[in-house]
């Protein structure tokens, strides 16, 4: 028994050191948490709210009054990352995680999101930020925003309705500059963006489109002050490279100093507006320092040298949980994992073998041993809190290796077929793409499927994927961008899901995706919205080569004298703002 003991300790401990080995060379997610509401939803429920969206509201904005106003400032909060920098942190470049994490701290939107609620699930609507109101047509084509008052940026300039405009026009600006309309669309039907008075904005579109207020709250049209980049423009770029490491925002932080490769250090908005939900910073400064080896990082927050662990790994999570001075935590990220097939494929072209194929994925399995629990079976691009989000849809699909088999043999092929999968560097989440791949075909092995594995890039992978050339199987993380069914609907069923073969396969299923897109970004009722994007899910889930299998769990390491870490999952981060040190 003993010896059995010593071995089953040697095989988790080789399998940790595997994993560690092989994320050595991943990206990975951020992470964060779920504020605590029990308690406060219990407060709110004692109050006489008459309505039930204002008691909504109201709860929320209970929630986040807990944490502030700071009677002090923290002098400093000290945050481990991962720097990965692109474009830089002002509106609307710069994709990476790190990138749209400290521009969320520095920039803010006409609206913004309820982050708890987005945090727990919950169908989160954007509210009113620096517009403290707005009205829609009925056509839904003409916006009007009313500006909120007193707002300053941090160059000291005043929030106006000219400002806000001048900003949304310099970001379309920068887009068409670095030729990326394609990925927004949108833009190319604003017919207009005018100030209609000292502190109104108005936009008019050729067609009404519902996810706007959605997108105003996404890191891409973040209000910034175009006068500023204007006196800093080189090139004719509207300051888009000066902007890339200064900050002109209206958010409560703002760029000090930054050091490439080693040291970003935010300082306090001291004339910060107090933001949607009336929460103040609790720091005069944020040090992000970039600090990529896991066990640094480890070493640095057990000892109280760094106060906030992003990016940390499982491995490293788990030892950190054992430490009296450190707590984790966790929350459902926006990312999601992903087997792709293209439906041209000679086996994926049948539609019995293709629902096989989703039957010899042990998803319980992927989750428990290449994730390590972090995250949740999810078999949809559409998360959990958007419109059309249906759990009997995104967890339809269960592993049934015999029933699988049973099925590829009716259809032709009683000894199984063949197929390669691809595998190469990267991570979505904890899921490391090799272990992803490997568990995979340990998967379809049951079901009479014989994977061979290939070594592969991802400019390969998705170069075929683009040439529409694929003939393998692949795995990949994708995640929403803006907070809204529009994203994953308009990104992944007409553009991905087409990549990989639906409109030769089923053109009645392909026109349908189209048809239900459309009619998800004119329609503004959002009862007829969930409709109409259930719809789109279930055949998305049903005949798209997007296999999705999970939903990825962010996690994040805090020292226990910090408090109050709320996520901002929209934007891959905390809300800092939120965060509170005792000292």
């Amino acid at each position: 028994m003993k010896n059995f003991k010593l071995f089953t300790k040697l095989f988790v401990f080789t399998s940790l050191l595997s994993f560690m080995i092989a994320c050595t060379t991943t990206e990975t997610v951020e992470v964060i948490k779920e504020v605590p509401v029990e308690k406060v939803v219990e407060k709110i429920v004692e109050k006489e709210v008459i309505k039930e969206v204002i008691k909504e509201v109201v709860k929320e904005v209970e929630v986040i009054k807990e944490v502030a106003p700071a009677p002090t400032y923290a002098k400093s909060i000290n945050v481990r990352d991962v720097f990965f920098f692109t474009e830089g942190f002002t509106p609307p470049r710069g994709g990476s995680f790190f990138e749209h994490r400290i521009s969320q701290q520095i920039y803010e939107g006409l609206s913004a999101l309820n982050t708890p609620m987005v945090t727990r699930g919950d169908s989160a609507v954007p509210v009113p930020n620096l517009a403290e109101s707005w009205k829609i047509s009925a056509d839904g084509t003409t916006y009007t925003f009313k500006i909120r008052e007193g707002v300053k940026f941090t160059t000291g300039n005043s929030l106006t309705g000219q400002a806000v405009v001048d900003s949304l026009k310099r970001s379309i600006f920068v887009i068409e500059l670095d030729k990326a309309t394609a990925r927004f669309s949108w833009v190319t039907d604003i017919v207009s963006i005018d100030a209609t008075g000292d502190m109104e904005v108005t936009m008019v579109l050729k067609n009404s489109f519902a996810p706007l207020l959605a997108i105003l709250a996404s890191k891409q049209f973040l209000i910034v002050d175009a006068a500023e980049l204007k006196k800093n423009e080189a090139e004719g770029d509207w300051g888009a490279a000066w902007g890339a490491t200064n900050s002109v925002g209206t958010a409560a932080f703002k760029i000090d100093s930054w050091v490439p490769e080693q040291r970003l250090t935010l300082k306090r908005n001291k004339d910060y507006w107090g933001g949607h939900d009336g929460v103040g910073p609790g720091a005069d400064q944020l040090v992000f320092s970039n600090i990529p080896e896991n066990a640094t990082a480890e070493l640095m927050i057990a000892k109280g040298e760094v106060d906030v662990a992003l990016q940390m790994d499982p491995i490293s999570l788990k030892t950190l949980d054992l430490q009296p001075k450190v707590y984790t935590f966790s929350y459902p990220s926006l990312i999601t994992c992903n087997f792709l097939i293209d439906r041209r494929n000679e086996h994926a072209a049948n539609d019995e073998i293709f629902k096989a194929i989703h039957m010899a994925i042990d998803y319980e399995g992927l989750l428990s041993v290449v994730a390590m629990g972090l995250g949740s079976v999810h078999q949809s691009l559409i998360l959990p809190g958007m419109l059309g989000h249906d759990p009997a849809i995104s967890n339809q699909w269960s592993y049934e290796p015999e029933k699988a088999k049973a099925i590829i043999a009716e259809q032709g092929y009683p000894d199984g077929f063949s197929i390669k999968l691809q595998s190469r560097a990267g991570a979505c989440g904890s899921v490391v793409y090799t272990k992803g791949i490997e568990f995979l075909q340990a998967s379809l092995k049951k079901a009479g499927i014989k994977a061979e594995i290939v070594q592969s890039t991802g400019a390969k992978f998705w170069g075929q994927i683009i040439d529409g050339t694929l003939k393998d199987m692949g795995i990949s993380g994708l995640g929403a961008t803006y907070f809204d069914p529009d994203n994953p609907a308009s990104v992944r069923a007409t553009s991905e899901c087409f990549l990989l073969g639906i409109e030769q396969h089923n053109k009645t299923v392909a026109d349908k995706l189209k048809d239900l897109v459309a009619k998800g970004r004119a329609e503004t009722d959002n009862d007829k919205r969930h409709t109409i994007y259930r719809e789109l899910n279930a055949l998305m889930v049903a005949n798209c080569g997007e296999m999705t299998v999970l939903q990825v769990a962010d996690t994040v390491a805090l020292r226990t004298n910090m408090s109050n870490g709320i996520a901002m999952p929209h934007a891959f981060s905390l809300d800092f703002r939120y965060l509170r040190k005792a000292e």
